[in-house]
C-alpha cells in the first residue's frame, strides 16, 4: 500500500502529467464554453419557427459537411476506417449525437429545462459508476465529492423547486433520463474510441453518422430550404437563419464536440464529464449577457457550487491512464503491471 501510495504521489509531482492535465482540464472548459454558446443561437432560430428536430437535424448536417470537407483536406489519413470499427462509429454517431439531441429536445417540450438539465447531467456520476465497477479503478474521494456538488449546484441553476416541476410529464422524465445516457454514451465511446481513431477522425466519422441516420430519417427533400433566408427571431440576433445555423454548426456543435473528445487523450473520462457540466453555468451566463435572461438569487447560488464541485474535482483529476484501459472489464492491478502489450479494439 505504501508502495502504490508513493508511486501515486510521484505521478501527480510529475511535470509532464501536470502538463497533461492542464491541457485536458483547458481542452475540456473550452469544449463546455462552444457547446453553451447554442442556447442564445439556437433560441433565435426557434423563434423563427423552425422546429427543434429541424434545427437539431440542420447543425449535426453542417457539422459533419464542415469537418468532412476539413479532415479530407487537411488529413485525410485521420479518416481511414477498417470494417470492423465501423459498429462502434455508427454507434457512437447515433448514441451520442443524433439521439442526445432528439431526446433532449423532446424532454424540454415536456418539463421545464431546468429540470431536463439536471436530470442530463447526472451523467458524471453514471461515468464514474461505470469506471469503477467495471474496470476496478479506485476514483479519489474528491471527484465523487465534486460530482456531488456539481449536482445539488445544477438543483439551483435549474430552480427544481418552481410550480412548474409539480406532476412532471413521465414521458419528459424518460426523454430526459435517456439524454444522460446518451451523455454518459459520448464520454465512455469517446473514450474508448480514441484507442484507435484520432479526436477529429472519430468526431468526424460520429457527426456523419448521425448527419445521415437524420436524412434516412427526416428526408432532405422535405425541409423547408426557402424559409433559411429569413431573419432569426431574436433582435439580438437579426441575421439570416443560414448563418446562424452555420455559427452553430460550426462554433457550438464541430468544434466543441473536437475539443472535449480530445480532453479524453489527457483525462479520464470521470474527471472530463465533471467538466462538461461547465456548459450548464456557462450558457446561463452568456444567455444572461446576450439575450437578457436575467439569472434569479438562487441560480447565481447555484453557479457557484457548480464551479465548487468543479474546482474539488480537479483538486485530483484523473488521468486517462489512471482510470484503465477502456473498453476492459478487468480489474487494474496498479500494483504488478503486465508486460503484456495492450489489446486492440476488436
Amino acid at each position: 500500500m505504501n508502495d502504490q501510495t508513493s508511486a501515486s504521489a510521484v505521478a501527480r509531482s510529475d511535470p509532464a502529467t501536470n502538463r497533461s492535465r492542464r491541457i485536458g482540464i483547458g481542452l475540456a472548459l473550452l469544449g463546455a464554453t462552444g457547446f453553451a454558446t447554442s442556447g442564445p443561437l439556437s433560441q433565435s432560430v426557434l423563434a423563427a419557427g423552425f422546429t427543434p428536430m429541424q434545427l437539431s437535424q440542420m447543425r449535426q448536417t453542417v457539422s459533419a459537411t464542415v469537418l468532412l470537407l476539413i479532415v479530407l483536406l487537411w488529413a485525410p489519413q485521420k479518416l481511414r476506417l477498417r470494417l470492423r470499427q465501423l459498429p462502434m462509429v455508427m454507434l457512437y454517431g447515433v448514441t451520442s449525437y443524433l439521439l442526445l439531441q432528439t431526446f433532449y429536445f423532446e424532454a424540454i417540450s415536456r418539463i421545464p429545462i431546468g429540470i431536463a438539465l439536471l436530470i442530463q447531467f447526472t451523467a458524471p456520476v453514471w461515468v464514474a459508476l461505470w469506471v469503477r465497477l467495471v474496470r476496478g479503478t479506485r476514483l479519489p474521494g474528491v471527484t465523487w465529492a465534486g460530482a456531488a456538488l456539481v449536482l445539488l449546484g445544477l438543483a439551483f441553476v435549474g430552480q427544481v423547486w418552481d410550480s412548474r416541476s409539480s406532476g412532471l410529464d413521465p414521458v419528459g422524465l424518460a426523454a430526459a433520463a435517456a439524454t444522460a445516457l446518451c451523455l454518459t454514451c459520448f464520454y465512455l465511446f469517446a473514450e474508448r474510441g480514441l484507442s484507435e481513431f484520432d479526436p477529429i477522425g472519430l468526431v468526424t466519422w460520429g457527426a456523419v453518422s448521425a448527419a445521415v441516420m437524420f436524412a434516412v430519417i427526416r428526408p432532405v427533400w422535405n425541409f423547408p430550404f426557402e424559409r433559411l433566408t429569413e431573419a432569426g427571431g431574436k433582435p439580438s440576433f437579426p441575421q439570416v437563419v443560414w448563418l446562424l445555423v452555420l455559427i452553430i454548426g460550426v462554433l457550438s456543435t464541430a468544434m466543441p464536440a473536437v475539443s472535449e473528445v480530445a480532453a479524453l487523450r489527457y483525462l479520464a473520462s470521470p474527471t472530463a464529464s465533471v467538466l462538461g457540466a461547465a456548459e450548464v453555468l456557462i450558457g446561463a451566463v452568456l444567455a444572461w449577457l446576450l439575450i437578457d435572461e436575467v439569472l434569479a438569487p438562487p441560480q447565481i447560488v447555484g453557479g457557484l457550487i457548480v464551479l465548487s464541485g468543479i474546482t474539488l474535482a480537479q483538486i485530483r483529476p484523473l488521468t486517462r491512464a489512471e482510470a484503465g484501459p477502456p473498453g476492459s472489464d478487468e480489474r487494474q492491478k496498479p500494483d504488478h503491471p503486465s508486460n503484456e502489450p495492450e489489446r486492440s479494439l476488436t
